[in-house]
């Protein structure tokens, strides 16, 4: 691995938690993903972002709570569970990243979600890319992928507006 494929962070964007803190397939399948970057010394840092959904614990505690039992470190692990949207995540996040001083990112999530993610997080001012665990995973139907990359169409421009808004006004991201 070269030193130019390391990132400061992964941030990793959550999915639903179902009833009896059992995470989603989705949830499941991206946390995975993180920490095997991890292992792979991709980077040492985890932002964990979710809130509580339908059901609790909220998506980033879930996910902290599979990153220990693989082996991840307490000091490796930073949440924001009150992230509710994937720009909430992305506003979250980005003071966090801020903060730290970092200045690359490598973000998580679905494929059908990542272009809107990493974009999200570019017109923020963050330097991110994408990484994706494999597509789907079993049991996902057309019909429920369908949906998925139909939401993210519609997502997409109303998020791009509303950071355009907020630029234009002139207002911190933190009133996004």
């Amino acid at each position: 691995m070269s030193q130019s494929d390391r990132k400061d962070v992964i941030v990793v964007l959550g999915a639903a938690v179902w009833k009896g803190s059992i995470p989603s397939p989705s949830l499941h399948r991206r946390i995975l993903h993180a920490i095997e970057l991890i292992h792979c010394q991709k980077a040492s840092t985890l932002i964990l972002s979710g809130g509580i959904g339908k059901y609790p614990p909220s998506e980033a505690q879930i996910m902290r709570q599979i990153s220990l039992e693989q082996g991840i470190h307490e000091n490796q692990i930073i949440l924001d569970e009150q992230a509710q949207s994937t720009l909430e995540s992305a506003i979250n996040c980005t003071r966090i990243i801020q903060e730290n001083q970092w200045d690359n990112v490598l973000i998580v999530s679905d494929h059908y979600h990542i272009f809107r993610a990493v974009l999200l997080f570019r017109l923020l001012g963050i330097y991110a890319e994408g990484s994706s665990p494999d597509k789907m995973g079993i049991g996902t139907s057309r019909w429920q992928c369908l949906y998925l990359h139909v939401r993210e169409i519609i997502a997409l421009p109303w998020n791009i507006i509303k950071i355009g808004i907020f630029r234009i006004r002139k207002q911190p991201v933190s009133e996004i």
